[in-house]
Order: C-alpha cells, then structure tokens, then sequence
C-alpha cells in the first residue's frame, strides 16, 4: 500500500473517533466502577480483539477500498 494523503487522513480520523470513544469508556468505567482495577483497560482491550476479528472478517469479504480498512483497523481500533 503506497502512503499518500488520503490514507493519513483516514487513519487520523479514525483514531481521533477511536480515542474519543476509549476516553468515554474510561469515564463511564470509572463512574460505574470506583475500584483500583483498570476496568476501562480491560473493557477496550476484550471489546477491540473481538472488534477487530469481526471486522477483518467482515471486510475481507467485502470489496471495499484501502482507505476504510485503514480507518478501522489502523485508526478507530
């Protein structure tokens, strides 16, 4: 895959929506979970693997283009 300025763009954005959403969970976690275990940290890691074998699997099957691929599993997850 040859860089180029669509792909930064997507895996950017992706990772911008990815970071939102992890911090929400940590805030969620700790609100609903006042404990010194690091809930948000397990919660993120246990959904991302499972997030991430569903999609690869998803868009695999799918024909659909370099820069949606880049978008969830490089940048949102």
């Amino acid at each position: 895959m040859n860089f180029s300025v669509a792909s930064l763009l997507s895996v950017a954005s992706g990772a911008v929506l990815g970071a939102l959403l992890r911090y929400g969970i940590d805030v969620l976690s700790v609100h609903f979970w006042a404990t010194r275990f690091p809930w948000a940290t397990m919660v993120v890691n246990l959904s991302g693997c499972f997030a991430a074998g569903v999609l690869l699997a998803l868009l695999n099957r799918a024909s659909l283009a370099a820069n949606t691929r880049l978008f969830w599993m490089t940048g949102f997850l």
